[in-house]
């Protein structure tokens, strides 16, 4: 998993304390990180939701799954639950990352933790050798796209200003790259490009199609022009990566349930994204 080889193995980096009773995994997926927390936890409870009931039937006794969207109202009985909520690339997935943050504010208990896990688009490239390659178009096309259906994928770029917002304390951020394809120094980084690598051949044209058809590309435009970004990709010369930013922060020990209100402004910022609003990186 990147993410893990990222952190040197770790799960997450907040400073979580050992004798937590419940946490949240928004938007589980395959259910591999919650299988790992709980197994590193075990007299933890860990909730994992998502859309879809695709993780396995067999898990750790602390671990259970939960059929939910986190767009919508959250289960009345997560008030004041949790220790500790923890999410991960879940950028095309979250339309208002301010209510969300909110939710899980109310969520969890005074002194728990949340944790973001995400990453940005469009990519990156820090020595110019990606200008102009339809790899580095195909991140300007995804955030474009996305853009049509409410979705803001350079989102993570203002999470800590959202946690600020809505009251947490101790929050922090970082930054981080991840290279897509083995150019970049050192072994960790060589193993996480070959990583990076291989989810972008998988994900390109799938995570493409939908998104660029609303740009008024036809299917064989689409593929065509997937196939220049797949060899881009694939180019040791071509230096890419994935922006990821991971920000964490403390609910105050002594808070009351509710985040603190977010303005009009605030709102309307994270619910109606457009390319003319959306943040960079």
């Amino acid at each position: 998993m990147i993410w893990t080889k990222t952190f040197n193995g770790r799960l997450y980096l907040s400073p979580l304390p050992a004798d937590m009773t419940d946490a949240l995994d928004i938007g589980a997926g395959t259910g591999a990180w919650a299988i790992e927390f709980a197994l590193a936890h075990p007299k933890t409870n860990i909730i994992g939701t998502d859309l879809s009931p695709i993780q396995p039937e067999y898990v750790p006794v602390n671990c259970s799954w939960l059929v939910d969207d986190a767009n919508q109202p959250w289960p009345s009985d997560f008030t004041g639950k949790f220790d500790f909520i923890h999410t991960r690339s879940l950028g095309m997935g979250v339309a208002d990352w301010g209510r969300l943050v909110e939710q899980a504010y109310k969520a969890l208990k005074p002194g728990g933790w949340i944790e973001l896990q995400e990453f940005c688009l469009p990519l990156g490239c820090d020595d110019g050798s990606a200008t102009g390659l339809p790899m580095e178009e195909w991140g300007f096309k995804m955030k474009s796209s996305a853009a049509l259906i409410g979705i803001d994928v350079s989102a993570s770029a203002k999470n800590a200003e959202r946690l600020h917002d809505a009251g947490f304390k101790h929050v922090r951020e970082l930054k981080l790259k991840s290279p897509i394809g083995p150019w970049a120094k050192g072994a960790i980084a060589k193993e996480v490009g070959v990583m990076g690598l291989r989810d972008m051949h998988e994900i390109l044209e799938g995570a493409s199609t939908k998104l660029f058809a609303m740009l008024g590309m036809s299917d064989a435009e689409i593929a065509e022009f997937c196939e220049a970004a797949r060899k881009d990709a694939f180019n040791p010369k071509v230096h890419m990566y994935m922006p990821l930013l991971v920000v964490w922060g403390q609910k105050p020990k002594d808070a009351k349930t509710d985040a603190k209100p977010r303005s009009a402004g605030e709102k309307q910022s994270d619910s109606n994204a457009s390319p003319e609003k959306m943040a960079t990186t």
